[in-house]
């Protein structure tokens, strides 16, 4: 009862999500980033940060610090993972490094979506209520 409000408010705010999800094909290796100020949706409560982990659900290949997490017990083999900025660093983000080894980008917050536009590497592929998804136009090989 006490957090039957909570998980309503959330399922409605994270339905916002539900278009970019359908934008992204199966098998896709996603690389989702907010760098966004107070009052953005994606504020409004802690999980929403945290929206591309949907894309699991829905059968992406991987997504950035899925196990960038010490007591986890999955170990990524090191060679081979993509490359991303530290989750708690979204501002070094650098298109000509970060995305590369990914399919698609869902970027929020302009800061993160000029530098994609100003990139030679990745292409808009949609945009949906704040948030911007791009194609990578020469990922490297999925391994």
């Amino acid at each position: 009862v006490i957090n039957h409000g909570h998980i309503e408010h959330f399922n409605a705010s994270a339905k916002r999500y539900d278009p970019v999800r359908a934008m992204i094909p199966r098998g896709s290796r996603v690389l989702a980033l907010n760098w966004v100020s107070a009052g953005d949706v994606v504020r409004s409560h802690q999980a929403m940060g945290s929206l591309y982990f949907y894309h699991l659900a829905d059968g992406a290949a991987y997504t950035a610090f899925l196990f960038d997490v010490p007591l986890l017990p999955v170990r990524p083999k090191l060679e081979g993972r993509p490359r991303a900025p530290h989750w708690r660093h979204v501002s070094s983000f650098d298109p000509r490094t970060h995305g590369k080894d990914f399919d698609f980008l869902v970027l929020r917050g302009k800061a993160l979506t000029d530098r994609a536009d100003a990139s030679k590497n990745h292409r808009r592929y949609g945009e949906v209520d704040g948030w911007v998804i791009y194609e990578t136009i020469d990922p490297t090989p999925k391994r």
